[in-house]
């Protein structure tokens, strides 16, 4: 079994999606995933065949696994008390805004939230201010002729970006 979810140096959550959902209250996301109770999900992709008991970590795994960050927020978003939205990608999953990263990383103590899940034409895409970065490692993925992404994080905490140009 692999994990949800990982921390570098207490700056940096990474995950494969994004953020888990928040609906206000004590905010124990961090604190969910290290519960010795989370339970070992074989398959979460469709919560109606998993037990009542297990929805919310359904849920949880979900949203690390596939959320995206929210391409473009309009005026009306702000207006969105916790900053998730639903996404285009199917039902279940959530794009996370502003705000969601937010109150994630201040409610943590995180700096940035390193993902992946999402093919970006250079392999490296930063959005939220600089504080999400995408990173699709696979080149000429399906054909799409996209370069590849990756990013160091050196032992004095220094980041540093490595683009892989698409191949022409």
């Amino acid at each position: 079994n692999l994990p949800l979810a990982a921390d570098i140096d207490g700056r940096i959550f990474c995950c494969h999606g994004g953020i888990p959902r928040f609906s206000g209250g004590v905010d124990n996301r961090i604190q969910m995933l290290k519960n010795p109770k989370f339970p070992r999900l074989g398959s979460f992709s469709m919560f109606d065949n998993a037990p009542p008991e297990d929805i919310e970590w359904v849920r949880y795994a979900t949203d690390l696994c596939w959320s995206d960050p929210k391409d473009r927020e309009s005026i009306s978003d702000r207006d969105n008390q916790h900053g998730f939205f639903q996404n285009s990608r199917g039902p279940g999953t959530l794009c996370f805004g502003t705000k969601a990263v937010d109150t994630f990383l201040r409610n943590n103590n995180f700096e940035y939230i390193f993902r992946a899940h999402q093919e970006k034409s250079d392999g490296l895409r930063l959005s939220k201010s600089a504080r999400v970065v995408t990173i699709f490692s696979s080149s000429d993925y399906e054909g799409h002729r996209n370069g590849a992404g990756m990013l160091f994080v050196s032992h004095t905490g220094e980041i540093r970006l490595v683009i892989k140009k698409a191949s022409s």
